[in-house]
Formats: C-alpha cells, sequence, structure tokens
C-alpha cells in the first residue's frame, strides 16, 4: 500500500483501485515503458520533471496503454502544466493543455471536470 491508499502493481489491488506502476510496457527506444498512475477503466498518468519532453512522456503512455487496459484518459504533467489526451476507440484524440498557475480559472476547471467527470461516466 502507498500513499493516499494506492497500490503498487502486484498487490493484491481489485478493479477500480489507484494503482502506481513500476512495471508494464515494453521497454523502447523512448523511455522505460511505465506510466506513474494508473486508475482501471479511467486514466494512465505520468509526471515528469520540469522541463522535460512531455510529448515523450505521452509516447511512453502510448507504450503501455494495453498492459493499463487501454484507459479512455492519458494525461501527462510537469512542474509547469497537465496535457490530457482522450484516447476513446473510435473517435479521434482531444487534447487539452492547462498550465498550473491557470488551474483554479473557471475555464480550466471546466475542461477536467468534463475529462473526470463526463467523459469517465460515459466508460
Amino acid at each position: 500500500m502507498r500513499a493516499g491508499g494506492a497500490r503498487a502493481a502486484g498487490e493484491g489491488a481489485s478493479c477500480g483501485d489507484v494503482l502506481l506502476l513500476r512495471e508494464g510496457g515494453r521497454q523502447g527506444a523512448r523511455g522505460d515503458g511505465f506510466a506513474g498512475v494508473w486508475k482501471r477503466g479511467h486514466f494512465g498518468w505520468e509526471y515528469k520533471g520540469k522541463g522535460t519532453d512531455l510529448e515523450a512522456a505521452y509516447h511512453q503512455l502510448l507504450d503501455c496503454r494495453e498492459v493499463m487496459e487501454n484507459p479512455p484518459l492519458l494525461l501527462v504533467s510537469d512542474i509547469d502544466r497537465i496535457v490530457a489526451r482522450t484516447n476513446s476507440t473510435g473517435t479521434r484524440a482531444q487534447r487539452h493543455e492547462i498550465p498550473l498557475a491557470a488551474l483554479g480559472e473557471p475555464r480550466s476547471l471546466e475542461i477536467l471536470r468534463a475529462l473526470f467527470f463526463e467523459l469517465l461516466r460515459r466508460c
């Protein structure tokens, strides 16, 4: 068991638990193939340090999305921003970038609510 009740992969997590992944995707030229946080049926999220290429972090999530059971939401972030992309079968991915400095603004909250509550409710 990890902070906030999250479980590491292989610690007997059940459906709906938040897992901190340390095993998973294939090893590749773009990185280690792991997601930082995954919630079954909901999202995969990779955090990177300041100045890191978030596009490469997104491709890292793509490399392991099958292991994560193809969640409908893929997020990457660093200390300055969150980039969220939808990942639903049969639809074009939508990309939303939210600067952390604007996190409390109405438009940013509207986007996050739509992604985490509306999109995930349909899944």
